[in-house]
Protein backbone atom coordinates (compact mmCIF):
# COMPACT_ATOMS: atom_id res chain seq x y z
CA UNK A 1 0.00 0.00 0.00
CA UNK A 2 2.70 1.83 0.58
CA UNK A 3 4.31 1.50 -2.78
CA UNK A 4 0.82 2.68 -4.26
CA UNK A 5 0.88 5.39 -2.19
CA UNK A 6 3.99 6.30 -4.16
CA UNK A 7 1.76 5.68 -7.89
CA UNK A 8 -0.68 8.06 -6.55
CA UNK A 9 1.71 11.14 -5.78
CA UNK A 10 3.52 10.28 -9.25
CA UNK A 11 0.17 10.38 -11.31
CA UNK A 12 -0.78 13.18 -9.37
CA UNK A 13 2.13 15.15 -9.82
CA UNK A 14 3.55 14.27 -13.15
CA UNK A 15 0.78 12.22 -14.92
CA UNK A 16 1.84 9.88 -18.03
CA UNK A 17 4.40 13.08 -18.70
CA UNK A 18 7.56 12.44 -20.71
CA UNK A 19 9.71 12.88 -17.51
CA UNK A 20 7.89 9.60 -15.97
CA UNK A 21 8.73 7.77 -19.09
CA UNK A 22 11.99 8.89 -18.37
CA UNK A 23 11.80 7.38 -14.55
CA UNK A 24 10.54 4.28 -15.59
CA UNK A 25 13.41 3.83 -17.88
CA UNK A 26 16.20 5.06 -15.17
CA UNK A 27 14.82 3.02 -13.02
CA UNK A 28 15.96 -0.05 -14.69
CA UNK A 29 19.38 0.76 -12.75
CA UNK A 30 17.32 0.90 -9.46
CA UNK A 31 15.94 -2.32 -10.60
CA UNK A 32 18.83 -4.13 -11.13
CA UNK A 33 20.61 -3.62 -8.26
CA UNK A 34 17.53 -4.72 -6.35
CA UNK A 35 17.25 -7.50 -8.04
CA UNK A 36 21.31 -8.87 -8.00
CA UNK A 37 22.19 -8.10 -4.67
CA UNK A 38 18.59 -8.36 -2.62
CA UNK A 39 17.27 -10.96 -4.74
CA UNK A 40 21.04 -13.25 -5.48
CA UNK A 41 22.61 -12.73 -2.48
CA UNK A 42 20.06 -14.03 0.06
CA UNK A 43 19.36 -17.13 -2.18
CA UNK A 44 23.22 -17.95 -2.17
CA UNK A 45 23.27 -16.78 1.91
CA UNK A 46 20.54 -18.73 3.02
CA UNK A 47 21.53 -22.18 1.46
CA UNK A 48 25.10 -21.94 2.71
CA UNK A 49 24.16 -21.03 6.18
CA UNK A 50 22.07 -23.96 6.18
CA UNK A 51 25.44 -25.81 5.31
CA UNK A 52 27.24 -24.63 7.79
CA UNK A 53 25.28 -24.34 10.64
CA UNK A 54 23.87 -27.62 10.60
CA UNK A 55 27.55 -28.83 10.82
CA UNK A 56 28.41 -26.87 13.90
CA UNK A 57 30.43 -24.06 11.73
CA UNK A 58 28.46 -21.12 11.77
CA UNK A 59 31.19 -18.80 12.06
CA UNK A 60 32.43 -20.11 8.84
CA UNK A 61 29.07 -18.61 7.50
CA UNK A 62 29.18 -15.40 8.69
CA UNK A 63 32.65 -15.04 7.36
CA UNK A 64 31.63 -16.53 3.95
CA UNK A 65 29.08 -13.63 3.74
CA UNK A 66 31.19 -10.70 4.86
CA UNK A 67 34.21 -11.83 2.12
CA UNK A 68 31.17 -12.06 -0.41
CA UNK A 69 30.09 -8.96 -0.03
CA UNK A 70 33.37 -7.52 0.01
CA UNK A 71 34.32 -9.04 -2.74
CA UNK A 72 31.32 -7.82 -4.87
CA UNK A 73 31.74 -4.23 -3.95
CA UNK A 74 34.53 -4.11 -6.87
CA UNK A 75 32.31 -4.49 -9.91
CA UNK A 76 29.65 -3.06 -8.19
CA UNK A 77 31.42 0.33 -7.76
CA UNK A 78 33.45 0.11 -11.39
CA UNK A 79 29.18 -0.07 -12.65
CA UNK A 80 28.36 2.98 -10.54
CA UNK A 81 31.35 5.13 -11.61
CA UNK A 82 30.65 4.26 -15.14
CA UNK A 83 26.84 5.52 -15.11
CA UNK A 84 27.86 8.17 -13.95
CA UNK A 85 30.38 9.77 -16.05
CA UNK A 86 28.69 8.01 -19.19
CA UNK A 87 25.08 7.84 -18.69
CA UNK A 88 23.69 8.66 -22.23
CA UNK A 89 25.15 5.63 -23.36
CA UNK A 90 23.22 3.93 -21.04
CA UNK A 91 19.80 5.85 -22.09
CA UNK A 92 20.90 5.30 -25.73
CA UNK A 93 20.41 1.17 -25.17
CA UNK A 94 17.51 1.44 -22.77
CA UNK A 95 15.33 3.66 -25.07
CA UNK A 96 17.01 4.75 -28.25
CA UNK A 97 14.38 5.90 -29.62
CA UNK A 98 12.88 8.95 -27.10
CA UNK A 99 12.49 12.32 -27.51
CA UNK A 100 14.62 14.88 -26.42
CA UNK A 101 12.74 15.82 -23.10
CA UNK A 102 12.48 11.97 -22.12
CA UNK A 103 15.99 11.48 -23.16
CA UNK A 104 17.28 14.51 -20.95
CA UNK A 105 15.29 13.64 -18.08
CA UNK A 106 16.74 9.87 -18.23
CA UNK A 107 20.02 10.78 -18.70
CA UNK A 108 20.13 12.59 -15.59
CA UNK A 109 18.03 10.23 -13.50
CA UNK A 110 20.63 7.21 -14.93
CA UNK A 111 23.55 9.23 -13.46
CA UNK A 112 21.78 9.60 -9.97
CA UNK A 113 20.31 6.50 -9.50
CA UNK A 114 23.26 4.37 -10.18
CA UNK A 115 24.57 5.80 -6.44
CA UNK A 116 21.70 3.43 -5.23
CA UNK A 117 23.59 0.38 -6.31
CA UNK A 118 26.06 0.46 -3.01
CA UNK A 119 23.56 0.87 -0.26
CA UNK A 120 21.73 -2.45 -2.36
CA UNK A 121 24.57 -4.24 -1.89
CA UNK A 122 24.97 -4.43 2.23
CA UNK A 123 21.00 -4.29 2.11
CA UNK A 124 21.16 -8.09 0.22
CA UNK A 125 23.71 -9.71 2.24
CA UNK A 126 22.26 -8.18 5.74
CA UNK A 127 19.05 -9.56 4.12
CA UNK A 128 20.05 -13.22 3.23
CA UNK A 129 21.98 -13.00 7.30
CA UNK A 130 18.68 -11.88 8.48
CA UNK A 131 16.42 -14.41 6.69
CA UNK A 132 18.89 -17.54 7.51
CA UNK A 133 18.19 -16.97 11.30
CA UNK A 134 14.30 -16.56 10.37
CA UNK A 135 14.14 -12.74 10.50
CA UNK A 136 11.80 -11.59 7.67
CA UNK A 137 9.86 -8.42 9.07
CA UNK A 138 13.44 -6.26 8.12
CA UNK A 139 12.69 -6.49 4.46
CA UNK A 140 9.01 -5.75 4.48
CA UNK A 141 10.02 -3.03 6.83
CA UNK A 142 12.65 -1.90 4.96
CA UNK A 143 10.87 -1.60 1.43
CA UNK A 144 7.99 0.47 3.59
CA UNK A 145 10.92 3.22 4.65
CA UNK A 146 11.74 3.65 1.58
CA UNK A 147 8.15 4.03 0.23
CA UNK A 148 7.25 6.28 2.80
CA UNK A 149 10.56 8.43 2.07
CA UNK A 150 9.46 8.14 -1.80
CA UNK A 151 6.40 9.41 -1.29
CA UNK A 152 6.99 12.21 0.88
CA UNK A 153 9.67 13.58 -0.64
CA UNK A 154 8.08 13.66 -4.13
CA UNK A 155 4.68 15.01 -1.82
CA UNK A 156 6.42 17.74 -0.40
CA UNK A 157 8.98 18.93 -3.12
CA UNK A 158 6.96 17.61 -6.43
CA UNK A 159 5.77 21.01 -7.15
CA UNK A 160 7.24 24.50 -8.06
CA UNK A 161 10.38 23.77 -5.86
CA UNK A 162 11.98 20.78 -7.48
CA UNK A 163 9.59 19.05 -10.27
CA UNK A 164 10.71 15.75 -11.58
CA UNK A 165 13.90 16.30 -9.80
CA UNK A 166 12.39 15.35 -6.75
CA UNK A 167 12.23 11.37 -7.91
CA UNK A 168 15.67 11.86 -7.48
CA UNK A 169 16.25 12.89 -4.36
CA UNK A 170 13.05 10.69 -3.03
CA UNK A 171 15.08 7.32 -4.48
CA UNK A 172 18.18 8.40 -2.53
CA UNK A 173 17.05 8.88 0.07
CA UNK A 174 14.54 5.86 0.04
CA UNK A 175 17.60 3.39 -0.78
CA UNK A 176 19.55 4.98 2.36
CA UNK A 177 16.85 4.01 4.23
CA UNK A 178 16.57 0.98 2.73
CA UNK A 179 20.34 0.13 4.05
CA UNK A 180 19.93 1.70 7.18
CA UNK A 181 17.12 -0.24 8.72
CA UNK A 182 19.15 -3.72 7.72
CA UNK A 183 22.22 -3.09 8.92
CA UNK A 184 21.02 -1.99 12.11
CA UNK A 185 19.46 -4.83 12.69
CA UNK A 186 22.03 -7.32 11.40
CA UNK A 187 24.91 -5.29 13.19
CA UNK A 188 24.60 -6.76 16.70
CA UNK A 189 23.93 -10.27 15.46
CA UNK A 190 27.43 -10.04 13.59
CA UNK A 191 29.28 -8.77 16.21
CA UNK A 192 27.95 -11.29 18.56
CA UNK A 193 29.13 -13.91 15.77
CA UNK A 194 32.74 -13.07 16.37
CA UNK A 195 34.36 -14.42 13.32
CA UNK A 196 37.29 -15.59 14.44
CA UNK A 197 39.89 -16.29 11.95
CA UNK A 198 42.51 -18.53 12.73
CA UNK A 199 44.40 -20.74 9.71
CA UNK A 200 42.06 -23.42 9.46
CA UNK A 201 38.89 -20.90 9.60
CA UNK A 202 40.48 -18.66 6.91
CA UNK A 203 40.44 -22.07 4.42
CA UNK A 204 37.24 -23.16 5.24
CA UNK A 205 35.65 -19.70 4.03
CA UNK A 206 38.17 -19.35 1.38
CA UNK A 207 36.10 -22.65 -0.20
CA UNK A 208 33.15 -21.40 1.49
CA UNK A 209 33.26 -17.95 -0.96
CA UNK A 210 34.80 -20.25 -3.76
CA UNK A 211 31.26 -22.04 -3.61
CA UNK A 212 29.42 -19.41 -2.97
CA UNK A 213 30.48 -17.73 -6.21
CA UNK A 214 29.69 -21.08 -7.90
CA UNK A 215 26.18 -21.25 -6.95
CA UNK A 216 25.86 -17.30 -7.51
CA UNK A 217 27.58 -16.51 -10.86
CA UNK A 218 24.47 -18.82 -12.47
CA UNK A 219 21.87 -17.19 -10.03
CA UNK A 220 23.74 -13.54 -11.71
CA UNK A 221 22.45 -14.29 -15.09
CA UNK A 222 18.10 -14.54 -13.76
CA UNK A 223 18.29 -10.79 -12.58
CA UNK A 224 20.26 -10.03 -15.61
CA UNK A 225 17.89 -11.65 -18.26
CA UNK A 226 14.66 -10.82 -15.83
CA UNK A 227 15.58 -6.97 -16.56
CA UNK A 228 16.88 -7.70 -20.17
CA UNK A 229 13.04 -8.36 -20.74
CA UNK A 230 12.15 -5.51 -19.26
CA UNK A 231 14.80 -3.42 -21.58
CA UNK A 232 13.36 -5.37 -24.72
CA UNK A 233 10.16 -3.60 -23.31
CA UNK A 234 10.99 -0.24 -22.78
CA UNK A 235 13.06 -0.64 -26.49
CA UNK A 236 10.62 -1.53 -27.92
CA UNK A 237 8.40 1.30 -26.71
CA UNK A 238 10.45 3.58 -27.11
CA UNK A 239 9.59 4.88 -30.11
CA UNK A 240 5.71 4.84 -28.99
CA UNK A 241 4.09 8.18 -28.34
CA UNK A 242 4.86 10.11 -24.69
CA UNK A 243 2.59 8.22 -21.86
CA UNK A 244 2.87 4.75 -23.08
CA UNK A 245 5.59 3.60 -20.91
CA UNK A 246 4.12 5.41 -18.43
CA UNK A 247 1.16 3.53 -18.61
CA UNK A 248 2.70 0.56 -18.43
CA UNK A 249 4.78 1.21 -15.34
CA UNK A 250 1.68 2.16 -13.83
CA UNK A 251 -0.10 -1.18 -14.29
CA UNK A 252 3.34 -2.94 -13.57
CA UNK A 253 3.15 -1.67 -10.18
CA UNK A 254 -0.57 -2.25 -9.46
CA UNK A 255 0.39 -6.35 -10.58
CA UNK A 256 3.34 -5.78 -7.82
CA UNK A 257 0.94 -5.49 -5.00
CA UNK A 258 -1.70 -7.86 -6.11
CA UNK A 259 1.59 -10.53 -6.00
CA UNK A 260 2.56 -9.43 -2.40
CA UNK A 261 0.44 -12.14 -0.59
CA UNK A 262 1.66 -15.18 -2.09
CA UNK A 263 5.41 -14.25 -2.76
CA UNK A 264 5.75 -13.24 1.03
CA UNK A 265 4.62 -16.52 2.00
CA UNK A 266 6.91 -18.22 -0.72
CA UNK A 267 10.40 -16.05 0.90
CA UNK A 268 8.81 -17.02 4.21
CA UNK A 269 9.08 -20.70 3.36
CA UNK A 270 12.46 -20.77 1.41
CA UNK A 271 14.62 -21.19 4.26
CA UNK A 272 12.16 -24.16 5.10
CA UNK A 273 12.64 -25.77 1.45
CA UNK A 274 16.50 -24.96 2.06
CA UNK A 275 16.86 -27.46 5.21
CA UNK A 276 14.69 -30.15 3.77
CA UNK A 277 16.81 -30.38 0.52
CA UNK A 278 20.42 -30.13 2.63
CA UNK A 279 18.71 -33.10 4.67
CA UNK A 280 17.95 -35.15 1.84
CA UNK A 281 14.30 -35.58 2.60
CA UNK A 282 12.45 -35.65 -0.60
CA UNK A 283 9.24 -36.49 0.29
CA UNK A 284 8.99 -34.45 3.10
CA UNK A 285 10.20 -31.04 0.50
CA UNK A 286 7.61 -32.61 -1.81
CA UNK A 287 4.71 -32.13 0.81
CA UNK A 288 5.86 -29.15 1.94
CA UNK A 289 6.00 -27.74 -1.77
CA UNK A 290 2.97 -28.93 -2.76
CA UNK A 291 0.83 -27.31 0.28
CA UNK A 292 2.57 -24.29 -0.16
CA UNK A 293 1.80 -24.07 -3.78
CA UNK A 294 -1.61 -25.16 -2.82
CA UNK A 295 -1.83 -22.21 -0.73
CA UNK A 296 -0.52 -19.71 -3.10
CA UNK A 297 -3.17 -20.52 -5.47
CA UNK A 298 -5.98 -20.33 -3.11
CA UNK A 299 -5.31 -17.09 -2.47
CA UNK A 300 -3.54 -15.74 -5.98
CA UNK A 301 -6.67 -16.74 -8.42
CA UNK A 302 -8.99 -14.70 -6.19
CA UNK A 303 -6.97 -11.70 -5.78
CA UNK A 304 -6.36 -12.01 -9.68
CA UNK A 305 -9.57 -12.54 -10.71
CA UNK A 306 -11.41 -10.04 -8.25
CA UNK A 307 -9.21 -7.28 -8.97
CA UNK A 308 -9.65 -7.76 -12.91
CA UNK A 309 -13.08 -7.41 -12.36
CA UNK A 310 -12.62 -4.29 -10.47
CA UNK A 311 -9.39 -2.95 -12.11
CA UNK A 312 -11.32 0.05 -13.65
CA UNK A 313 -12.97 1.49 -10.89
CA UNK A 314 -9.50 0.70 -8.99
CA UNK A 315 -7.43 2.82 -11.48
CA UNK A 316 -9.48 5.63 -11.25
CA UNK A 317 -9.84 5.34 -7.64
CA UNK A 318 -5.77 5.26 -7.03
CA UNK A 319 -4.96 7.66 -10.13
CA UNK A 320 -7.33 10.09 -11.50
CA UNK A 321 -6.46 12.50 -9.88
CA UNK A 322 -4.31 15.73 -10.87
CA UNK A 323 -2.47 15.43 -14.22
CA UNK A 324 -3.56 11.90 -14.55
CA UNK A 325 -6.51 11.98 -17.52
CA UNK A 326 -9.57 9.50 -18.02
CA UNK A 327 -7.83 8.48 -21.29
CA UNK A 328 -4.77 7.08 -19.09
CA UNK A 329 -6.83 5.53 -16.65
CA UNK A 330 -9.10 3.40 -19.28
CA UNK A 331 -5.34 2.25 -20.94
CA UNK A 332 -3.53 1.32 -17.64
CA UNK A 333 -7.06 0.24 -16.58
CA UNK A 334 -6.56 -2.41 -19.96
CA UNK A 335 -2.70 -3.03 -19.65
CA UNK A 336 -3.38 -4.25 -15.74
CA UNK A 337 -6.10 -6.70 -16.95
CA UNK A 338 -3.88 -8.02 -19.47
CA UNK A 339 -0.99 -8.47 -16.89
CA UNK A 340 -3.83 -10.21 -14.58
CA UNK A 341 -4.29 -13.00 -17.20
CA UNK A 342 -0.44 -13.76 -16.19
CA UNK A 343 -0.45 -13.35 -12.51
CA UNK A 344 -1.02 -17.37 -11.36
CA UNK A 345 1.93 -18.00 -13.57
CA UNK A 346 4.34 -15.36 -11.54
CA UNK A 347 3.45 -17.02 -8.75
CA UNK A 348 4.22 -20.74 -9.76
CA UNK A 349 7.54 -19.18 -11.50
CA UNK A 350 8.41 -17.21 -8.05
CA UNK A 351 7.87 -21.06 -6.10
CA UNK A 352 9.81 -22.90 -8.70
CA UNK A 353 12.85 -20.51 -8.32
CA UNK A 354 12.97 -20.77 -4.35
CA UNK A 355 12.63 -24.55 -4.48
CA UNK A 356 15.36 -24.59 -7.27
CA UNK A 357 17.92 -22.38 -5.19
CA UNK A 358 16.94 -25.24 -2.14
CA UNK A 359 18.07 -27.69 -4.21
CA UNK A 360 21.12 -26.00 -5.81
CA UNK A 361 20.22 -26.10 -9.09
CA UNK A 362 20.80 -22.60 -10.36
CA UNK A 363 21.23 -23.07 -13.67
CA UNK A 364 18.07 -24.07 -15.18
CA UNK A 365 15.85 -21.30 -13.56
CA UNK A 366 18.80 -18.79 -15.09
CA UNK A 367 18.59 -21.00 -18.74
CA UNK A 368 14.86 -20.83 -17.93
CA UNK A 369 15.11 -16.60 -17.96
CA UNK A 370 17.32 -16.75 -21.24
CA UNK A 371 15.37 -18.68 -23.12
CA UNK A 372 12.70 -16.32 -22.71
CA UNK A 373 14.74 -13.19 -23.39
CA UNK A 374 15.01 -14.71 -26.68
CA UNK A 375 11.51 -15.16 -27.14
CA UNK A 376 10.58 -11.26 -25.38
CA UNK A 377 13.50 -9.93 -28.18
CA UNK A 378 11.73 -11.74 -31.09
CA UNK A 379 7.80 -11.21 -30.11
CA UNK A 380 8.09 -7.52 -28.39
CA UNK A 381 9.12 -5.32 -30.94
CA UNK A 382 6.44 -6.65 -33.19
CA UNK A 383 3.71 -6.45 -30.34
CA UNK A 384 4.52 -3.20 -29.54
CA UNK A 385 4.43 -1.82 -33.20
CA UNK A 386 1.11 -2.85 -33.66
CA UNK A 387 -0.60 -3.14 -30.07
CA UNK A 388 1.68 -0.92 -28.30
CA UNK A 389 1.80 -1.51 -24.23
CA UNK A 390 -1.06 -3.75 -24.34
CA UNK A 391 0.82 -6.29 -26.65
CA UNK A 392 3.81 -5.94 -24.47
CA UNK A 393 1.70 -7.08 -21.42
CA UNK A 394 0.16 -9.94 -22.98
CA UNK A 395 3.38 -11.14 -24.63
CA UNK A 396 4.24 -11.16 -20.59
CA UNK A 397 1.73 -13.13 -20.02
CA UNK A 398 2.00 -15.84 -22.72
CA UNK A 399 6.10 -15.67 -21.84
CA UNK A 400 5.20 -16.31 -17.77
CA UNK A 401 3.13 -19.47 -18.51
CA UNK A 402 5.37 -20.65 -20.72
CA UNK A 403 8.50 -20.81 -18.30
CA UNK A 404 5.62 -21.96 -15.33
CA UNK A 405 4.43 -25.13 -17.08
CA UNK A 406 8.81 -25.72 -18.60
CA UNK A 407 10.03 -25.79 -14.67
CA UNK A 408 7.15 -27.26 -13.35
CA UNK A 409 8.05 -30.35 -15.75
CA UNK A 410 11.69 -30.50 -14.80
CA UNK A 411 10.98 -29.59 -10.83
CA UNK A 412 8.06 -32.60 -11.02
CA UNK A 413 10.39 -35.36 -12.78
CA UNK A 414 14.06 -34.27 -12.52
CA UNK A 415 13.85 -33.38 -8.87
CA UNK A 416 11.14 -35.07 -7.05
CA UNK A 417 10.38 -31.26 -5.22
CA UNK A 418 6.46 -31.23 -5.75
CA UNK A 419 3.73 -33.38 -6.91
CA UNK A 420 2.35 -31.08 -10.36
CA UNK A 421 -0.12 -33.56 -11.47
CA UNK A 422 -1.93 -33.09 -8.20
CA UNK A 423 -2.09 -29.37 -8.54
CA UNK A 424 -3.77 -29.24 -11.82
CA UNK A 425 -7.22 -30.60 -10.71
CA UNK A 426 -6.81 -28.07 -7.81
CA UNK A 427 -6.15 -24.91 -9.92
CA UNK A 428 -8.78 -25.24 -12.30
CA UNK A 429 -11.22 -25.65 -8.95
CA UNK A 430 -10.34 -22.76 -7.48
CA UNK A 431 -10.34 -20.53 -10.79
CA UNK A 432 -14.14 -21.80 -11.30
CA UNK A 433 -14.14 -20.35 -7.53
CA UNK A 434 -12.61 -17.45 -8.14
CA UNK A 435 -14.21 -16.69 -11.07
CA UNK A 436 -17.51 -16.50 -9.48
CA UNK A 437 -16.26 -14.47 -6.80
CA UNK A 438 -15.14 -12.00 -9.19
CA UNK A 439 -18.79 -11.89 -10.80
CA UNK A 440 -20.26 -11.40 -7.46
CA UNK A 441 -18.14 -8.17 -7.39
CA UNK A 442 -19.63 -6.99 -9.83
CA UNK A 443 -23.10 -7.06 -8.86
CA UNK A 444 -21.61 -3.96 -6.31
CA UNK A 445 -22.45 -1.51 -8.49
CA UNK A 446 -26.13 -2.39 -8.08
CA UNK A 447 -26.74 -2.25 -4.41
CA UNK A 448 -24.34 1.26 -3.88
CA UNK A 449 -26.75 4.26 -3.69
CA UNK A 450 -24.15 6.39 -4.03
CA UNK A 451 -23.09 9.08 -6.87
CA UNK A 452 -21.03 7.04 -9.91
CA UNK A 453 -18.04 8.21 -10.41
CA UNK A 454 -17.43 10.16 -6.91
CA UNK A 455 -14.97 9.34 -4.57
CA UNK A 456 -17.41 7.35 -2.10
CA UNK A 457 -18.79 5.73 -4.77
CA UNK A 458 -15.48 4.36 -6.22
CA UNK A 459 -14.63 3.53 -2.24
CA UNK A 460 -17.34 1.78 -1.59
CA UNK A 461 -17.81 0.09 -5.59
CA UNK A 462 -13.97 -1.08 -4.80
CA UNK A 463 -14.23 -1.89 -1.45
CA UNK A 464 -18.26 -3.46 -1.34
CA UNK A 465 -17.12 -5.55 -4.55
CA UNK A 466 -14.28 -6.92 -2.60
CA UNK A 467 -15.84 -7.45 0.57
CA UNK A 468 -19.03 -9.35 -1.16
CA UNK A 469 -16.41 -11.23 -3.49
CA UNK A 470 -14.27 -12.44 -0.89
CA UNK A 471 -17.08 -13.79 1.46
CA UNK A 472 -18.68 -15.44 -1.15
CA UNK A 473 -15.13 -16.92 -2.21
CA UNK A 474 -14.54 -18.12 1.28
CA UNK A 475 -18.19 -19.53 2.54
CA UNK A 476 -17.76 -21.55 -0.75
CA UNK A 477 -14.46 -22.90 -0.53
CA UNK A 478 -15.62 -23.67 3.24
CA UNK A 479 -18.72 -25.57 2.03
CA UNK A 480 -16.72 -27.41 -0.69
CA UNK A 481 -14.62 -28.30 2.24
CA UNK A 482 -11.11 -27.32 0.62
CA UNK A 483 -8.58 -28.10 3.18
CA UNK A 484 -7.06 -24.35 2.51
CA UNK A 485 -9.81 -22.88 3.59
CA UNK A 486 -10.71 -24.88 6.54
CA UNK A 487 -6.51 -24.91 7.43
CA UNK A 488 -7.51 -20.83 7.62
CA UNK A 489 -10.69 -21.00 9.51
CA UNK A 490 -9.32 -23.03 11.82
CA UNK A 491 -5.95 -20.74 12.70
CA UNK A 492 -8.06 -17.52 12.70
CA UNK A 493 -10.37 -19.45 15.44
CA UNK A 494 -7.59 -20.25 17.30
CA UNK A 495 -6.62 -16.38 17.00
CA UNK A 496 -9.98 -15.45 18.65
Amino acid sequence: MAGMSVEIVFAGRFGTSAAVDAFRIASAVVYMGQQVFVGVLPSVIVPLFAEYDTSGNAEAAWGISRELTRLALIPTSIVCLTLIFSPGTAVSVLAPGLGPQAREWAIFFVRWFSLSLIPFLYSGAAIGLLYAHQVFWTATAAQLAYNVTLFGTVLLFGGTLLGPASMTLGVLLATSAFALLQLLKVTPSVRAAGMRQSPAQLTIIRAGVRKAIRLGVPLLGLPIMNQAIGIIALWSLSRTPVGTIAAMGYAGKLMQMALLLPDTIGTVLFPRFAVMARASDRNELRELATRALRMALFLSLPIACILFALRLPLIELLFRHGAFSKVAADRVGLIFGLFLMGMPARVLIFYQQKLFYAVENTRLPTCSSFITMIAAAILMPEAAGIFGAEGIAAIFALLGWMTALAQAYVLGFKHAAWDSTALAPYALKIFVLAAGAAWVSRTADLIIALRPGSTLGLIAHVGGGAILACLAYWLVAVAAGIPEAQEIRRYLRWQF
